[in-house]
């Protein structure tokens, strides 16, 4: 018996969450069926369009899912096929971001939202085109944008979203707040182990040590770390995060063997998941020379900065925050060792990469600039 093709369509989707990379012939056996049976043009061709170009782009494929959404959004610029546009559009936003496009997005979702305010798929839209504002530094339009999606439903997503937005704007406290009510949502949605509660622990850490109560973090990080190990494994990703930012903690609690035991296994983690090459592996090793720095260890913190200078140049830039970041801290380091000259070369490299990245304005980029006339005295 042969199956139908939108049940082609529902078992795709429903296999997908399994093991996602064995089941693309079933998304292009749906798309190939509703084209055989209804045709190019047709809505529900464009529908199995969007969901092969989805799930490509779940798996690290845009360039092979930009131009099936864009046939999709071609086949639903049509009366009556509002919804399906809209879906079309998120995701070509999605594309076009993995790909780097940093100006069609923002095009993208805007037109969506456009289709469907007043309606309940508004709120994800809201969600979407206010994370990509934020992103971009657009922290005004982000913020109203969030407030709009949590009258729609208070969600623990989107409380999350509106403190990042809060924290980056100074708004500390209602931020903390924001947070903590995130953090009831998910605990009583979720469970007490749940990753995403982990995830909600982590910021709400990262933002009271911000506010100078390292003490008060270390055991909201300690909780995230145990629950990321737990259900994500101890190599994780986010196990490696939770480690690193524990170690800065304990860094800055001056619990000196503590922090360098969390940062090295977090530099262990990071190389065995992600590579020696990956900007999270050079944040770490970045971190853990901030601290044999500040310990007085020289020999030692010189070769970590300069291996995240290296790889941040490599990967990221040398333009990037990230990467000028290394080169102050290495700028310190040779001052400190008296080579004014080294000092005031990696200084200036920095300081070249702020005013791109940030601009000659910017607080940081004036820190940098005050370092350099320092050395050139």
């Amino acid at each position: 018996m042969k199956l139908r093709a939108a049940c082609v369509v529902v078992l795709a989707g429903a296999l997908a969450g399994q093991t996602r990379a064995r089941f693309e012939p079933l998304y292009r056996e749906a798309l190939a069926r509703q084209e055989a049976r209804h045709g190019a043009e047709h809505p529900r061709t464009g529908r199995a369009l969007v969901d092969l170009a989805l799930f490509l782009n779940e798996h690290d494929r845009p360039e092979e899912a930009e131009p099936l959404l864009r046939r999709a959004v071609a086949i639903f610029e049509k009366p009556n096929s509002t919804e399906s546009l809209a879906d079309a559009l998120e995701g070509l936003a999605e594309v076009r971001q993995a790909l780097g496009d940093g100006e069609e997005p923002e095009r993208l979702l805007k037109r969506a939202l456009a289709l469907r305010r007043g309606t309940a798929q508004a709120a994800r839209t809201l969600d979407r085109l206010s994370d990509l504002l934020r992103l971009k530094g657009k922290l005004d339009e982000a913020e109203a944008l969030s407030r709009q999606a949590l009258g729609l439903g208070r969600t623990a997503r989107r409380l999350r979203g509106l403190a990042v937005i809060l924290e980056a704007r100074g708004g500390a406290l209602e931020a903390e707040r924001l947070h903590r009510e995130a953090l009831h949502l998910q605990e009583r949605e979720l469970g007490p182990l749940h990753p995403d509660v982990a995830l909600t622990l982590n910021s709400l850490a990262l933002l009271i040590a911000e506010r100078g109560e390292p003490a008060a973090a270390a055991p909201l990080l300690e909780r995230a770390r145990d629950i990321f190990e737990r259900t994500l494994g101890p190599d994780s990703a986010e196990a490696a995060t939770a480690l690193d930012n524990l170690g800065n903690i304990r860094r800055a609690l001056k619990d000196f063997p503590a922090a360098e035991r969390l940062l090295r296994r977090a530099l262990g983690a990071r190389r065995r998941t992600l590579g020696d090459e990956h900007p999270d592996t050079a944040a770490t090793l970045n971190n853990l020379a901030g601290l044999y720095h500040v310990q007085g260890r020289l020999d030692s913190a010189e070769p970590l900065y300069r291996q995240a200078i290296r790889i941040r140049e490599k990967q990221l830039g040398e333009s990037h925050r990230d990467t000028a970041a290394s080169l102050y801290n290495l700028g310190h380091l040779m001052q400190q060792r008296g080579d004014r000259d080294a000092a005031a070369q990696l200084f200036s490299r920095a300081l070249r990469a702020l005013e791109a990245a940030l601009g000659s304005g910017d607080p940081l980029t004036a820190q940098v600039r005050r370092s350099l006339a320092a050395v050139q005295r």
